[in-house]
């Protein structure tokens, strides 16, 4: 029996929510090793971080849908005949620059394809629709050609460089603890809205679980686990009086402080040397990067900041973080959760088990502040 014709809606559901229901009938392999793994029951494949490098740079979102079929015999075979037929006619009509260039973005694909140049033609796949939702045009037409090369130079160091590295499978998402939920691999969804549906292997980006209590709130929800950290982790910096970080509010959105579309980032060292270190999105994202993780859908550190607002808003007024309006105003951890800390759950999963990401919490911020001083650049002088 043929396979089915996958769903490019489906594929780049693992680019945007980070999972996805990819059936049996797709004869798609499992697990594919460039950056996916199924569960057990083969009901789900899961995204990580790799399949993110895969897809970085590409110029339509749709494309991300063509590196994973891409690593599939059955469509690279006679992708590869249709660019060993472009190649053929570059050589033909003699346009160096323009063969040099496709040979130079095929990478180990470019060898397999030398032994294919005499028989190769430009012909129809059977693959017309699903190579329309890809690429813009079947395969075989000229209007496909960037986008079939780019897909095929991205993957050729899995398929013929042979660089496949199968991932690893991780655990499913702890209700609580944030040991097996902040590793390598691991995606967090961006934030946004108040339900939560994803996989359970997968850091849900929702704010409203319906938790119980404030820390019921605060662990079960990712963003304001990692967030609640960073200032849980500013107090006992600050206390040692050896640097510290300080999350101020910029001047012009003082009057926005309650949902604030930026954060700035000023860490000190321990030689007094205040930094800017960017804003709260991009310190996610080095924390994020530093974990191994990445985030879903993938936004750049602007985008993050806007959605950042919205949590920043509940974290205020779940009394987690407090607004000092201060010569430089700025967000400190509030007074009953930092008690909180020391205490029942707060006390074995965020001083204890979450020692961890506090660790890397604060070394992403020494390491971004000794970075950027030791270019001179982004330092403040006070």
């Amino acid at each position: 029996m043929n396979a089915a014709m996958p769903s490019v809606a489906t594929l780049l559901d693992l680019f945007f929510q980070g999972y996805a229901r990819i059936p049996a009938v797709w004869g798609l392999d499992a697990p594919l090793e460039c950056g996916l793994w199924w569960r057990p029951d083969m009901s789900m494949a899961v995204a990580t971080p790799a399949l993110f490098r895969l897809a970085d740079g590409l110029p339509r979102r749709e494309e991300m849908a063509g590196i994973l079929l891409a690593t599939q015999p059955r469509f690279r075979n006679p992708w590869l005949n249709i660019q060993a037929a472009r190649l053929a006619e570059l050589g033909r009509r003699k346009e160096e620059t323009e063969l040099c260039r496709a040979i130079d973005a095929l990478g180990p694909a470019a060898t397999t394809l030398c032994g294919r140049l005499h028989d190769a033609r430009l012909e129809p796949t059977g693959y017309s629709a699903l190579e329309v939702a890809v690429f813009g045009a079947p395969a075989d037409q000229s209007a496909a050609a960037p986008g079939l090369l780019r897909v095929l130079g991205v993957t050729a160091p899995l398929v013929e460089g042979g660089q496949r590295t199968p991932v690893s499978k991780l655990d499913r998402v702890h209700d609580t603890d944030p040991r097996p939920n902040w590793v390598s691999h691991r995606l967090l969804q961006a934030p946004g809205g108040d339900a939560c549906e994803t996989s359970p292997h997968v850091l849900c980006g929702g704010l409203d679980l319906s938790a119980t209590n404030r820390m019921a709130w605060v662990l079960g929800t990712p963003w304001a686990t990692l967030l609640a950290h960073l200032v849980f982790m500013a107090e006992a910096w600050a206390a040692e009086r050896q640097g510290g970080i300080s999350l101020e509010v910029p001047l012009e959105y003082l009057e926005r402080f309650a949902e604030p579309p930026q954060v700035s980032v000023v860490v000190t060292l321990a030689d007094g040397r205040e930094v800017l270190c960017g804003t709260l999105g991009e310190f996610c994202l080095r924390t994020l990067d530093a974990l191994g993780m990445s985030l879903v859908p993938v936004l750049d550190a602007r985008q993050l900041d806007l959605q950042l607002a919205s949590v920043v808003k509940r974290l205020l007024k779940e009394e987690v973080w407090t607004y000092l309006p201060v010569a430089r105003p700025n967000y400190v951890i509030g007074e009953g959760f930092s008690n909180d800390c020391y205490r029942g759950e707060g006390h074995r999963y965020i001083y204890r088990a979450g020692e961890k990401l506090t660790e890397t919490l604060r070394s992403v911020c020494i390491n971004g502040a000794r970075s950027l001083t030791e270019g001179q650049s982004g330092e403040r002088t006070t």
